[in-house]
Formats: C-alpha cells, sequence, structure tokens
C-alpha cells in the first residue's frame, strides 16, 4: 500500500505444492529511523531497520537478528526482485524471489500455476 500516515503495509502470500506460507509487513517512520516490521507467518514482528534508500533499491539491516539479518528489494522495470542474506548456522546464505507486475495466468480459486504466484505482483 502508499504510504500514509508514516507507514507502508504489505500482506505476501505464497502457494507452493499446496502449502501455503504468508507474511504481514509494515514500514515505519519510527523516530529518525525507517524500519521494516516482518511477521512471517503471523509470528511477533522482527524490526529491520533501512540502511540504504536510492530509486529502485532499498536495504533493510539488523545485525542483531538470526536469519535474515539483511532484507533487499530491488526493482528492474517490472520485476521486483527480494533478496535477504545474512548468517544461518554459521554460514552466509541468500534466499532471493522475483515478481513480474501482471494477471495471474489462472483466476481459478485454490487452482494456480506455480509461475502464477510466485512471478506476479
Amino acid at each position: 500500500m502508499a504510504p500514509r500516515g508514516g507507514v507502508m503495509l504489505g500482506l505476501n502470500r505464497s502457494l507452493r505444492a499446496n502449502k501455503v506460507s504468508f507474511q504481514l509487513l509494515r514500514i515505519a517512520q519510527v523516530g529518525d529511523k525507517v524500519v521494516y516490521f516482518a511477521s512471517p507467518g503471523g509470528r511477533p514482528p522482527t524490526p529491520v531497520t533501512l540502511i540504504t534508500l536510492e530509486k529502485d533499491h532499498a536495504v533493510f539491516e539488523s545485525k542483531r537478528n538470526d536469519f535474515p539479518q539483511r532484507i533487499i528489494y530491488t526493482r528492474h522495470g517490472d520485476a521486483l526482485v527480494a533478496r535477504i542474506e545474512g548468517k544461518s548456522v554459521g554460514k552466509e546464505k541468500a534466499i532471493e524471489w522475483r515478481w513480474h507486475r501482471g494477471e495471474p495466468q489462472d483466476p481459478s480459486p485454490g487452482c494456480h500455476s506455480k509461475a502464477s504466484i510466485k512471478r506476479r505482483w
């Protein structure tokens, strides 16, 4: 959602092999900082502070968190790339998602191809 009152809200829902996962997102002005609050699966929010903001690129970081310590969003034309990074079990780890603007290919309730869900925003 567009920012209003110093807050942006978002929701991510992913379907893979008939398994649903979701995340509630909030980006808010907290004092003199911008903070990303991630609530995967509806868990209590984890704060991650904005450290870089450019036209098509934002990086949030908290070295105190367990994995991930960094959340990175980059826009490439009609694609949005989200990447999480950090240490997990003592090793560097990264996971990346890519979405393209567009309509789902199969609008049938409960029947979605992997590409139509994972690649749309």
